[in-house]
This record gives C-alpha cells, structure tokens and sequence, in this order.
C-alpha cells in the first residue's frame, strides 16, 4: 500500500509533492495502483494545524483521479463548517473515542451527506464505554483498544459487533488491535507490544470483507516497515516494479510459504556472503516473484542494502538481517497480491 505524508506535526516533509512528481519520461512517479494511498499516518488531514497545508494537498489528490487517497480524522466537524471540499477519490474513517463522539457524528451525518462528504466507515478506540454510532451510509467499521493505555473491554467489542449485525449486516467489522489492556470475564489481561494484533484477530470477531479490505493491512505493518515502503514509493525506479500476471498466478499456485522459502534460499545464496559471486548484477529483472521484489524494495544487491537499509557492505549478514530481508520481499508481495 503507498504511503504519503505530505507532512507531521513538525510540519512539511519532503514527501509533500509526492502524487505529482513526474520522472524524466514525463509520467507520474507514483504509479497508479488499485489499493489506497494511505495518507497523513503521522498527523491529522482535518486537524487545525494542518490547515495551512490541506489546500495543496486536496489539490494534488483532485489531480490524481486514478489513485485514492484514504485517510483517518478527529475532525470530521471540519468538513460541515467550511465550504473546502473532498474530492471524489479521497475517503476518510471518523474515529470516535467516546458515546458524544458518536451522538456528535449522528447529529451532523445529514449535513455532512448533502455536502458529500460523509465518512467511508468508523474507526472505533474502544475504551470502557459504550459506542454507538450510526451506521447509515456507513462501509466498514474498524475498532482498536485504547492507543493511551486504558482498558479495552471485550464484552463492548463483542457487544458492538452483534449490534452492528443486527442494524446493517452488510458492513463489514473487524477488531483490529486490543490495546496495551483488554478486559475479558472481569479479567484484566496486559499485552505485549508485538502481540496486540495477533490477540484481537484470535478474538473471531473480523468479517471476511473486512479481513480482505486493503486499508486494514496498515494495522499489521511495523512503523519500520511503513516508513521503508513510504520511502521507497517516492523513487521512481522503485515504484515501477510490479508483479507480472504471470508472476501472481506463480503466487497463488505456490502458496506464500513457498515463495518465501525462494525468498529465504535467494537471500541465504546470492546476498547472504560477505563477498556475493557477481554482486550488483546477482538478481535478474524477471523470472520469478521475488526478483521484482528485490529490485522494488532495493535487497537486489548489497550496495542497495547498506544505502537504503543500513546494512553495511563487506561482512556477511546475520541471521536476523536475512530474516528482515525476506520480511520485506514478502511484505512488497503480499501488498502488490491485493485485490
């Protein structure tokens, strides 16, 4: 999924111009693709302080028709009160973390329908409070645990899922992340940083639409891993590779745990040594799913590897690094096998 965050709460990034830089053949550099743009992951689109940036970048995503612009906002009120407008390729997910979120967000749905700017879903921060939010027009809802360290109460998630059933079996629900506390039967239970994903998707509670949406791939994303593929999507050689049809049926046919077996083997043989037989010119352009992926994630040689991963050249690499690496290639494929 391409990242872009045309700035943080710092201010501007280097990033700000990415959906209309164009190469030296005159095209876009930020090649159109079917899944979201996953935008403004580090600050607010709608916060006040973004104010002085949202004009420019509304008028780079109105430009770009042929990708769209996904992002998630505190300040839905903004887009009632003001006459800027979203342009028909930009979706957003209310969250709402509190019961008067959700009454607030009811009283001015209708105003915000008949300006088209209504929320694609809701991204729900589950706490010890019941939600309920409206569901008219509603395509997903998405709930999380606590991100500042209060409890997430199972049974409101539960609750909430059985009455979004119930009003609109339709939309999808997933519970994404439990938080760094889950309350479960009256138990309180703490969970490790790497385990709050892994933990809510064992809970059940996802439906198939949800689980497939491209949009939900962020919550199983390392910051780590973000950022790389940000990075990687503002360099117009990177963002050219793509996985053939060829190389999607070999994915499917293979099975993913197959292909990162190659991808392990191709890393082990060819990147793996402290001096790499043919190193530059080691990983061919085609002729199986992870060549592309190599060169699209810049682990094709170990000069790339030392410039845009910091692994330096001239030792052979752990076994932790190699790890990381088949990481990444597999992370570039499962995104380019989205629907």
């Amino acid at each position: 999924m391409p990242l872009w965050n045309p700035w943080t709460k710092a201010g501007k990034t280097s990033a700000e111009n990415l959906p209309v830089r164009k190469n030296r053949q005159g095209g876009y550099k930020l090649p159109s693709c079917s899944t979201p743009v996953l935008t403004c992951t580090e600050a607010d689109f709608l916060s006040p302080k973004s104010d002085p940036f949202r004009g420019p970048a509304l008028l780079m995503m109105a430009e770009r028709k042929d990708l769209t612009f996904v992002f998630f906002t505190e300040y839905w009120q903004v887009l009632k009160d003001t006459e800027q407008k979203l342009p028909s390729n930009v979706r957003y997910y209310a969250v709402l973390q509190t019961e008067d979120d959700a009454k607030r967000l009811g009283a001015q749905l209708q105003e915000l329908e008949k300006k088209d700017a209504a929320p694609y879903g809701y991204l729900i921060r589950q706490k010890e409070e019941k939600i309920t939010p409206p569901l008219t027009g509603i395509r997903q809802v998405l709930v999380t645990g606590d991100q500042g360290g209060g409890v997430c109460d199972f049974d409101l998630v539960r609750g909430l899922k059985k009455e979004c059933e119930g009003r609109d079996p339709n939309v999808p629900f997933a519970f994404l992340d439990t938080g760094a506390a889950i309350r479960v039967d009256g138990k309180v239970y703490h969970i490790k940083e790497g385990s709050k994903i892994t933990q809510a998707k064992k809970a059940g509670l996802n439906s198939d639409e949800a689980v497939l949406d491209p949009v939900l791939k962020m919550f199983s994303d390392s910051p780590r891993m973000n950022r790389l593929f940000e990075r990687l999507s503002c360099s117009g050689f990177r963002a050219g590779f793509s996985l053939s049809d060829k190389d999607k049926a070999c994915v499917r046919e293979k099975g993913m745990d197959t292909i990162r077996s190659h991808a392990e083997d191709f890393v082990a043989k060819r990147l793996a040594p402290k001096d790499p037989a043919n190193d530059g010119k080691q990983t061919p352009m085609r002729g199986h799913p992870v060549f592309p992926a190599q060169h699209a994630t810049a682990c094709c040689c170990r000069s790339c590897l030392e410039k845009w991963h910091g692994i330096p050249q001239g030792r052979e690499l752990t076994k932790d690094e190699q790890s990381y690496i088949v990481s990444v290639l597999m992370e570039w494929i499962r995104r380019q096998m989205l629907p």
